[in-house]
């Protein structure tokens, strides 16, 4: 979905729709996908069962806000993980119905956080399980498939 805000916009697609990546984990292995080649949105999962970790690492413009949503098909309701363009601040949230939604306590570990030709690479690290109902679960499976939705923005803030 599109919304509109002054001369910028929020893009936030659904990969269930045109385009479907289905995410398989395999413990200890990455799984992942090129979400949006052309502003090098890419994203990879690792499981670790034993650890009951998860670890993300997600590419994407630098000088735009850009981020993640996990086990959603539309923005409504849907946890992401949200970079600040042209910062090192990222953010967790639970999206709204075409609005940035509600800002959530932090899970998330940074790992690294860098940019190399405009391209940030954040990897982050949590727990399996969400510390609730608005934060998403991965499930304790081997072989799964996962809706993926992203979003990138033209202004670094998040609208």
């Amino acid at each position: 979905s599109i919304s509109m805000t002054g001369a910028s916009f929020l893009l936030w697609t659904s990969l269930s729709y045109a385009l479907t990546y289905a995410l398989r984990a395999t413990p200890d292995t990455v799984a992942s996908a090129v979400l949006y080649e052309q502003v090098n949105l890419t994203v990879q999962i690792s499981l670790y069962f034993d650890a009951n970790e998860v670890e993300i690492v997600f590419q994407g413009p630098n000088e735009y806000f850009h981020g993640i949503g996990f086990d959603g098909v539309e923005m409504n309701g849907t946890y992401a993980i949200l970079v600040v363009g042209a910062s090192t601040e990222l953010q967790e949230r639970q999206l709204g119905l075409n609005a940035p939604g509600a800002l959530l306590k932090p899970s998330i570990q940074v790992v690294s956080n860098t940019v190399s030709n405009n391209v940030r690479t954040v990897n982050v690290r949590r727990n399996m399980t969400g510390l609730n109902d608005e934060y998403y679960s991965f499930q304790r499976q081997a072989n799964q498939e996962l809706n993926i939705i992203y979003c990138y923005g033209t202004t670094p803030s998040i609208q």
